[in-house]
């Protein structure tokens, strides 16, 4: 079998289709309101401490908090996720001699220490990067962040303009593809408008959600606090989420996106991160649809394979 029983593709946060991002989000919000606490109720982590809020600087979901706390580093059980060591024979990797793993897919969300719980993906704790947000997502004002951004005026941002939005921790821009990736996600505009596609306001806002989802697993996987993800983290990473790859498949995988980031041999940094999991479901969805017996071979005409290849294009 190419998937474990656990498969489920809803245990990352929604990232194929606006859809799916939107209903994901909206059941995210009915689990928080329904385990938040009344205002009687004592924090369970009283000694934690907040960073303090400075003026005047604007916030970013792609920043990384300084202070907060972060969770131990995962725990994987090897019985339970085997890593696959076969390398392959071609030293082009132009052909994969191996059978494909046998968990391709996501496998449910890996569990939380309920004695240091951090806030659900939805309530991820501030992210500095121009300003500290406030402790709960939901309670930011991004009305100054989108007006600031949008400097057309015309109340919708353009590609351009969000990327202007939307910065790492270490103030290094989101990498382009990326921000086409993530417009394509959350917009409902128009593909063929004069400006391109744009994205409204409350699409802005389960943008940032979205991202805030995402940035609770980076932190996650980032054992060494660097602010980026390594190559070792990265392949946890994905054993966490369920997939079984060789060693050479997630070297290609981590260095085709990471040496797009601006800074080099420093780490995959937040965005990168982000698009290489998209990108990663995304290629795995499309074998999906081949994959009828799901014993993780597909038998495809030429064309097919063209046309999967042409669609997948950032």
């Amino acid at each position: 079998m190419a998937y474990n029983r656990a498969f489920n593709p809803d245990a990352l946060p929604a990232h194929a289709e606006p859809e799916q991002a939107a209903q994901a989000l909206s059941q995210l919000e009915a689990n928080r309101k329904a385990l938040r606490p009344s205002p009687n109720q004592a924090p369970s982590n009283p000694n934690a401490q907040q960073p303090p809020l400075a003026g005047g600087r604007r916030p970013s979901p792609a920043g990384i908090p300084q202070n907060s706390y972060r969770p131990p580093p995962v725990q994987i059980n090897p019985q339970q996720h085997p890593i696959n060591n076969q390398y392959y024979g071609d030293s082009q990797f132009s052909r994969l001699q191996s059978p494909p793993p046998t968990s391709y897919g996501y496998a449910s969300r890996p569990p939380i220490d309920p004695a240091n719980a951090r806030r659900t993906s939805h309530e991820t704790n501030q992210y500095p990067s121009r300003t500290p947000a406030p402790q709960d997502p939901d309670t930011v004002d991004l009305q100054p962040l989108f007006r600031a951004a949008n400097a057309s005026g015309t109340g919708s941002l353009t590609t351009t303009e969000l990327g202007s939005a939307l910065v790492n921790a270490d103030f290094t821009p989101f990498d382009g593809r990326t921000i086409s990736s993530l417009m394509r996600m959350f917009t409902n505009s128009p593909p063929n408008q004069y400006l391109g596609p744009t994205i409204t306001y409350q699409e802005f806002e389960n943008l940032w959600r979205f991202l805030a989802a995402w940035r609770a697993l980076f932190e996650k996987f980032d054992e060494d606090r660097s602010g980026r993800i390594s190559l070792a983290e990265f392949s946890k990473a994905l054993t966490a989420f369920g997939y079984r790859l060789s060693p050479p498949f997630v070297n290609i995988l981590y260095h085709t996106f990471n040496d797009r980031s601006p800074i080099q041999n420093q780490g995959m940094s937040f965005d990168l991160f982000v698009q290489s999991c998209i990108s990663l479901k995304r290629m795995t969805d499309v074998f999906k649809k081949y994959d009828d017996d799901r014993d993780g071979y597909v038998t495809m005409s030429f064309e097919e394979f063209l046309t999967e290849i042409l669609r997948l294009r950032d």
